[in-house]
């Protein structure tokens, strides 16, 4: 019995006394008032009598007393408060007269009971009164005179409605638990403060041909686990018994089933002080999820090797490109426009002899036509060349052949342009430089395609650590989903220049 309920049984037994005073003097009262001389005696009985009264009427807990033959004595206002009976009603009448059949059953019982064995009995009992359902804890003691005789009985009831709803929940809640622990797939246990198991559900079954109450009383150690890992689980058992903080972690343990994952969750569960009682352990299969993740993984990594690889190739095929380019614009370069000046030469004699020859001026109008268009054509010789292979960018630097480009494509699209730039010198190597001017002339000929600028400015900003390039306009912008687009070359081209080169590009609408 829990300790709280001997110290109402001492509260209760001790009342029981002052009740046995209070009703023996009711008894013997008759008497003394036959006895003359016994008056300054009952004046004082009369009194102890009031005192008595009075406190039995202010105890919030229900008292009755009844005679030897079972029938109401007196009650007390608690009583009259909960049943609506006074005590005029009840005194010399029967419980059963009163209350249902099945509270008079158990009450007639426990009378006779004391009444016969003259010891102490406690019943529950419970009524339904118009707020629902009442349970009643009460204590029956016997009454005895001096000689041990039974004189009555003493009745205690208090009212435990409110603490038989918590156990009703509690009992309720911990059915919930133990269908949903009992049903689980996951293994649930409770361990003590010496990682000794308390309990675990039968999912255990699932993973070792071992019976859950096989393991009661016994620790991790004997599902025959090695040394380390066993270890390991009880430290971190210890660790939520010392911190009162949940614990999560995952490990493998080899079965009949193979080699399984599991993720484990422990939590604290507190007694009535608030310290550590017990853990609850759960541990949920993650094998599957393992599976995937490493697959997942090994899929990332594939993903990259082809990446890095496609990026290999592609910047290959850059610097193929750019190889080739300069090839052509020599090849132009040196054999066109060596042809084409011999050409020049060769027309600008034959005018100058037909001029002195006197030949017909059509004829030569004509040849002045034909050396008009070797102008032209080496005009577009030396703008094919130079979008090939940029000859300033070899000859002055990715500056000053900016600054030319810029000049040239504000002549060629009306757009004004203005470049800032401080006064550090660029210092990059070759491929930089070309990547870097390749990256400014596709901006700028997406400028001249889309935007509908009418205005473009080109900041420059470097030092020993960083190169920056910033291309902004006036125009309509970009979408985020054409940015996006695999399908637009010339970014993806910025995209696969700028990452060739350890740089990063960024593209605002």
């Amino acid at each position: 019995m829990p300790k709280s309920e001997y110290r109402e049984i001492a509260i209760d037994l001790f009342l029981a006394i002052l009740a046995t005073l209070w009703i023996v003097n009711r008894i013997t009262n008759p008497l003394n008032k036959e006895i003359e001389t016994r008056k300054c005696i009952e004046a004082d009985l009369l009194a102890t009598n009031t005192q008595l009264e009075t406190l039995i009427n202010t105890i919030p807990d229900i008292i009755h007393f009844k005679d030897t033959g079972r029938r109401f004595v007196m009650v007390n206002r608690a009583f009259e408060k909960h049943t609506g009976l006074t005590n005029e009603v009840v005194t010399g009448r029967y419980v059963e007269e009163f209350f249902p059949p099945s509270f008079a059953e158990i009450s007639i019982e426990s009378d006779e009971d004391v009444i016969r064995n003259k010891k102490l009995r406690r019943v529950e009992q419970k009524i339904t009164s118009q707020e629902g359902i009442v349970y009643f804890d009460t204590i029956k003691a016997p009454l005895l005179d001096s000689a041990g005789n039974l004189l009555g009985i003493l009745g205690i009831s208090r009212d435990i409605t409110e603490r038989k709803q918590f156990e009703d929940s509690l009992r309720e809640s911990e059915e919930k638990y133990h269908a949903l622990a009992e049903n689980s797939n996951d293994i649930i246990a409770r361990v003590d403060s010496n990682g000794q198991y308390l309990y675990i559900n039968p999912a255990v079954s699932l993973y070792w041909p071992i019976k859950p109450e096989e393991l009661i009383g016994k620790t991790f150690r004997a599902f025959g686990f090695p040394e380390n890992k066993a270890i390991s689980r009880e430290e971190y058992a210890k660790k939520v018994f010392d911190t009162g903080q949940p614990q999560d972690f995952e490990f493998d343990l080899n079965s009949p089933k193979g080699n399984i994952f599991f993720n484990w969750r422990l939590f604290p569960e507190y007694d009535d002080s608030g310290k550590v009682k017990t853990v609850v352990v759960v541990a949920r299969d993650i094998t599957k999820r393992k599976e995937m993740e490493n697959q997942l993984k090994a899929e990332i990594l594939n993903r990259r090797e082809i990446e890095s690889k496609l990026h290999m190739l592609t910047s290959q095929m850059i610097s193929s490109r750019e190889e080739e380019r300069i090839m052509i614009s020599r090849d132009i370069h040196d054999d066109l426009g060596q042809t084409l000046t011999g050409l020049k030469i060769d027309v600008s004699l034959l005018i100058a002899h037909m001029n002195a020859s006197g030949y017909d001026s059509a004829v030569i109008d004509k040849l002045l036509s034909i050396s008009s268009s070797i102008d032209t054509v080496f005009g577009s010789m030396r703008r094919i060349a130079a979008n090939l292979r940029p000859q300033d960018l070899d000859k002055l630097g990715l500056l000053q052949a900016m600054i030319s480009y810029l000049d040239e494509f504000q002549q060629r699209s009306g757009i004004s342009c203005e470049l800032c730039c401080n006064e550090r010198a660029i210092e990059l190597d070759g491929n930089r430089e070309i990547a870097i001017f390749r990256i400014f002339q596709e901006s700028l000929t997406n400028i001249m395609r889309h935007s509908n600028a009418s205005e473009v400015f080109v900041i420059i900003d470097n030092d020993c650590r960083y190169f920056k390039l910033s291309v902004i306009d006036d125009g309509t912008g970009i979408s985020d989903s054409d940015i996006s687009d695999t399908r637009s070359l010339g970014i993806l081209g910025m995209k696969e220049r700028a990452l060739m080169i350890g740089a990063e590009i960024k593209i605002r609408g």
